[in-house]
């Protein structure tokens, strides 16, 4: 995971799809988001931009070691776990 590559077009998500085997027999290991909202020093509030907002997927594929997406301007989420 040294280098990011722009999912731009449908031909980068088909490219994307067949690196990646479709995403079969792959399992999400981590996730982290960043809304790039914080406190400053002074106790004010400062609001990120929409570029700010970036949720990064790590999945790891019984094909492939592991490949970490992310996503900006993300501003809901939601995730259901495999037993709800």
């Amino acid at each position: 995971m040294s280098e990011w590559k722009k999912i731009q077009t449908q031909k980068d998500i088909d490219e994307l799809m067949e690196y990646f085997y479709g995403f079969h027999d792959t399992c999400i290991n981590s996730i982290s988001y960043v809304s790039g909202n914080k406190v400053n020093e002074d106790r004010s509030m400062v609001f990120g931009t929409l570029d700010d907002y970036k949720l990064n997927i790590v999945f790891d594929s019984q094909w492939k070691s592991q490949i970490e997406l992310c996503f900006t301007g993300v501003r809901r989420m939601h995730l259901v776990g495999l037993e709800d």
